[in-house]
C-alpha cells in the first residue's frame, strides 16, 4: 500500500479512537469534554508518541529512492575526523551538520545511524512544538503530511531538520524575545544556512494589520511577486553573490525552471483557506497573529517558487505556521455541529490536496530494498 495512505490512515484512526475515548469518559465523569478543546493531557502525550514512533520509523529506515540519499551517505562515509578537520569543511558545508555526522560517525559508520538521528531530531521537534501549540493535535500533524514537507526530508535531510528545528523558534517571535528568536535561528542556521532568511521576517511575522499598514503590506507584497517574476535574473545573481553560488545557473534547482502547478496550487490552497476564515482569528493576540501573518508569508513564496524553483524551500519554514491556522481556526467554532462539519471538510480538503497518492506511482519503501547500505 502506498506510503501516503497509509499516514493518512494511522491519523486519523488515532483521532477517531481519541474521539470515541473521550467522550466515553465525557459521560463516565457526567461532564462534556470536546476533542478539540479539553481533551485530556495524558492522551494527547499517547497520541504525539504514538504518531512520533510511527514516523520516525518511517523516516530513519527509509530506502534510497531519492536523489541525494546518496550524496548524504558518501559525506557521511568521509565525515570529519577532528575538529580541525570540522572547521575546513565547514567552509563548503553547514558546521551543525557535519558535527553531526562527526558525532555518529564515531558511534557507529552505519548511514542508517544517521538517518535514525535526524529523524529524531526532527520528529521531537515537530511533536513537541505540535503539543505544545495545537489545540488539535492530529489534524496538525496530518497538515505536516499533506503539504509535503515531510516527504521532502526523505531527501533534503538538512533543510527538514533545519525546518523542524526551526518550528521551536516561533515562541520567541509571538513573546516578541528578538534576541533569543536570533539565536535560536543562528543554531538552526548551523544545520542549513536558509534559516538566515528568517532572521528578518520576525519583524513581518509581527506586523500588525491597521488601517493604514494595510495598504503598504499590499504593496510590498506586489513589488515582490513583481521582482520575482519580471527581474528574475538580477534577484538570483544577488542572493548567489552571498550564498548557494551552485543555483546561479539554469538548471532544474535554478532560474531556468520553476516549482510545479500541482504543488503550488496546493499551497495556494492551503494558506488560502486561511485568509477565508480570517475573521476567527484575533489580530490583536501575538500568536494568532503571528500564524496569520506566517501563512500569508507561505502563500508569497509558494506563488514566487513557481518562477524560481528553490524558493518554495523557504516556505518549508511556514509549515508550522499553516499546522496551527486550521486548529485554531476549529477551536474558534463555538457550535459543535459546525466545528465537527468543518473538521470533516478541513481533513477532505487536506487529503485531497495529497495528490501524490494518484501521481506518484512510485511508492517509498524500507531499508530491506535499500541498494547502498545494510541495516546490520
Amino acid at each position: 500500500m502506498n506510503i501516503y495512505v497509509i499516514n493518512i490512515i494511522a491519523v486519523l484512526t488515532l483521532a477517531v479512537i481519541q474521539a470515541l475515548f473521550t467522550r466515553r469518559r465525557a459521560k463516565e465523569g457526567g461532564e462534556e469534554l470536546e476533542l478539540h478543546r479539553s481533551a485530556s493531557r495524558w492522551s494527547h502525550r499517547i497520541v504525539m508518541i504514538i504518531l512520533f514512533a510511527f514516523l520516525f520509523i518511517e523516516m530513519a529506515f527509509r530506502g534510497d529512492f531519492v536523489t541525494d540519499y546518496q550524496n548524504y551517505y558518501i559525506a557521511f562515509s568521509n565525515s570529519a575526523e577532528t575538529f580541525s578537520e570540522l572547521i575546513e569543511k565547514s567552509q563548503k558545508s553547514e558546521i551543525g551538520f557535519l558535527l553531526l555526522n562527526m558525532l555518529v560517525h564515531k558511534i557507529s559508520e552505519n548511514y542508517v545511524v544517521l538517518l535514525a538521528a535526524v529523524a529524531c531530531i526532527a520528529m521531537t521537534a515537530y511533536c513537541w512544538f505540535v503539543y505544545k501549540e495545537s489545540p488539535v493535535m492530529w489534524l496538525s500533524v496530518l497538515i505536516l503530511l499533506c503539504s509535503g514537507s515531510f516527504y521532502a526530508g526523505f531527501n533534503a535531510m538538512s533543510q527538514f531538520l533545519a525546518a523542524a528545528l526551526f518550528s521551536l523558534c516561533y515562541k520567541y517571535v509571538y513573546k516578541q524575545q528578538f534576541l533569543l528568536y536570533c539565536l535560536c535561528v543562528l543554531l538552526v542556521a548551523s544545520f542549513h544556512q536558509s534559516a538566515l532568511f528568517m532572521l528578518p521576517l520576525y519583524f513581518v511575522l509581527n506586523f500588525k494589520w491597521e488601517r493604514v499598514t494595510k495598504g503598504v503590506a499590499l504593496l510590498a507584497a506586489f513589488l515582490l511577486v513583481a521582482l520575482v517574476y519580471f527581474m528574475t535574473d538580477d534577484m538570483v545573481a544577488l542572493v548567489t553573490r552571498f550564498t548557494y553560488q551552485e543555483y546561479a545557473s539554469d538548471s532544474a534547482y535554478g532560474m531556468g525552471i520553476g516549482r510545479s502547478v500541482l504543488g503550488t496550487v496546493k499551497a495556494v490552497v492551503m494558506s488560502g483557506g486561511v485568509l477565508v476564515f480570517s475573521r476567527y482569528f484575533d489580530l490583536s493576540n501575538a500568536k494568532e497573529r503571528m500564524v496569520y501573518n506566517g501563512c500569508i508569508l507561505y502563500l508569497l513564496i509558494s506563488v514566487c517558487s513557481m518562477k524560481i524553483y528553490m524558493i518554495h524551500r523557504i516556505a518549508y519554514f511556514f509549515v508550522p505556521c499553516i499546522m496551527l491556522a486550521y486548529p485554531l481556526i476549529l477551536s474558534k467554532m463555538e457550535n459543535k455541529k459546525t466545528r465537527r462539519l468543518f473538521t470533516v471538510l478541513f481533513t477532505v480538503m487536506f487529503i485531497g490536496l495529497q495528490l501524490n497518492i494518484l501521481v506518484d506511482p512510485e511508492d517509498y519503501y524500507f531499508y530491506w530494498n535499500n541498494r547502498t547500505v545494510k541495516w546490520w
